[in-house]
């Protein structure tokens, strides 16, 4: 079939205005004014036989990541029923979106899915039927979810009294404000979770036993759905020493007798005994069950360290500390020449232990065949307790011997001097007596305060004297820790020469010649006390 051409040589051009008036149908236009190609028909009149380019100037709405979905308004220009939008990710994918709404000449809306943050942004093209496309750079970014950054389970194990501190749980792709909140279960107490940060702060608290806290926390970022996650936090009982662990103490002995020292070790929640688990402590020294080392140490002969170690428990949770303590040898000082001293007692020493031996008394002569030895000297031997500073010690002496024949208080005439030390009284023993019912007879110790008195004992009588071919009697020492007759005299000694008294080989004066025989020589004098302190 042949092709008509249209009439005239090519095809008129102009403006709007120059259109030809009484066109024939099918007459082609180039109006320069819309630049575009006009066809002239019956229906329409002039119509763009074209379509013009489409423009994309904005969209509005959002794609959220958990829905997978996004909806927009595309704005812009030449949109035409048809028209397809699609997105077109940084790896150059297109995908093409799954409605697009033609509203009007300006205005799309367009439903993407399918699309991943990986690939944002996302340039927007909206393509015309007639293949002509306009495209927005850079237009969707995707609201991606909340990241979780700790794992679902445990979130740590802390010691009760412990500073809690665990970082943000989740955070935001974009940097969009986060809501966080526990929606089940509990945190510890003392512990607070921060709902803007997502961090959980704060102090463990004190437990019985060990405890496992479970809760679940949500978060989100307000468009996208809320994310839930499971966790727990164990709290552990724990026992925590407070006493530094090595030697506590190097100690004499003076300060080990009536010694205490106090443990200290931290549980929270339950009460603390305490226990020997290995070692031993000095001989003499035990472990309450509420931390406390006492008693009074046997004596060491050199110094002795002794190691131990103690378990301090809650019932639930322990721990072991290893100790040691040292002791050291007493310091013995004896005194025994007549007079008076100071005692100087240094730092940490309580108790003291003391020993104290009277005078003895002087021996009598006698109007009768017989005289009587002198009594020893109280023995007095006590823990006394004791503090930093000075004390008076007095030795007592020895009774003189008599020698009238009618005296008649040769008891106290004779007497020996007392041997004190603080508050400590040891009595000098009586003088003899020219009584054939009893020699010189000690006198009994008085004690006050809050001592520990070990022995105590009274001085026994002289015995002995003699007729004119006699010697006194003389004093004998027995054990003065075993026999409490300490100073009793001994039967007198038949000897040629008349007039000379015994001289006492113990505490107690030995007894002297009788008067009758006329020599009128006196009784023996009483021996020396003494003292002897050991700290």
């Amino acid at each position: 079939m042949a092709i008509k051409k249209s009439s005239g040589s090519g095809i008129p051009s102009g403006l709007s205005a120059g259109r030809p008036a009484n066109p024939g149908f099918g007459q082609l236009y180039a109006n320069g004014e819309t630049a575009r190609l006009e066809l002239f028909t019956q229906a329409s009149g002039w119509q763009n036989i074209v379509q013009e380019t489409p423009g994309v100037s904005s969209i509005t709405g959002s794609y959220i990541e958990s829905s997978n979905s996004g909806t927009f308004v595309v704005s812009g220009t030449n949109f035409v029923s048809g028209a397809i939008a699609s997105a077109i990710g940084t790896n150059g994918v297109e995908v093409q979106a799954s409605s697009t709404v033609y509203n009007s000449l300006v205005q799309l809306t367009a439903t993407f899915t399918g699309l991943s943050n990986a690939n944002e942004p996302y340039d927007i093209k909206v393509t015309n039927p007639s293949n002509l496309f306009g495209i927005i750079p850079d237009a969707i970014y995707i609201n991606a979810s909340p990241v979780w950054q700790q794992s679902s389970g445990s979130l740590g194990s802390f010691n009760e009294a412990a500073s809690v501190s665990i970082p943000a749980l989740a955070t935001d792709p974009e940097n969009n404000p986060l809501t966080f909140a526990v929606v089940s279960g509990s945190l510890p107490s003392g512990l607070s979770l921060n709902t803007v940060t997502g961090a959980i702060t704060g102090t463990a608290p004190s437990v019985a036993n060990n405890t496992t806290f479970s809760f679940v926390i949500s978060v989100t970022d307000s468009a996208n759905s809320t994310l839930n996650r499971s966790f727990n936090i164990t709290v552990n009982s724990v026992v925590v020493w407070s006493t530094p662990a090595g030697s506590l103490e190097t100690i004499g002995y003076g300060v080990s007798q009536g010694y205490s020292y106090q443990l200290s070790a931290i549980a929270l929640s339950n009460t603390l005994s305490y226990s020997l688990q290995s070692g031993s402590l000095p001989t003499g020294f035990s472990l309450s069950s509420l931390g406390v080392i006492s008693g009074n140490a046997n004596e060491v002969s050199s110094q002795t360290t002794y190691s131990f170690t103690v378990r301090a428990s809650d019932g639930e949770a322990f721990a072991d500390r290893s100790f040691s303590i040292t002791i050291n040898p007493p310091v013995t000082a004896t005194y025994s020449t007549l007079g008076t001293y100071s005692i100087s007692i240094p730092q940490g020493v309580t108790r003291a232990e003391i020993t104290l031996l009277g005078g003895g008394g002087g021996g009598s002569t006698g109007n009768q065949a017989w005289a009587y030895g002198g009594g020893g000297g109280s023995y007095l031997k006590a823990t006394y307790p004791v503090s930093s500073g000075s004390y008076s010690l007095v030795v007592g002496g020895g009774g003189p011997g008599q020698t009238a024949c009618n005296n008649a208080d040769w008891r106290n005439s004779g007497r020996g001097g007392n041997t004190t030390f603080g508050t400590l009284v040891a009595s000098g023993g009586v003088g003899g007596s020219q009584d054939p019912a009893a020699g010189g007879v000690g006198v009994a110790n008085t004690t006050t305060g809050a001592v520990t008195v070990l022995k105590n004992l009274i001085g026994g009588s002289g015995s002995g004297g003699g007729d004119m071919l006699s010697f006194g009697g003389s004093n004998g020492l027995k054990n003065i820790e075993n026999d409490s007759t300490y100073g009793s005299g001994a039967a007198g000694v038949p000897n040629t020469t008349a007039g000379i008294h015994a001289t006492g080989n113990g505490n107690g004066g030995g007894g002297g010649p009788s008067c009758q025989n006329g020599a009128h020589r006196g009784g023996g004098n009483g021996s020396q006390g003494y003292a002897i302190i050991k700290y």
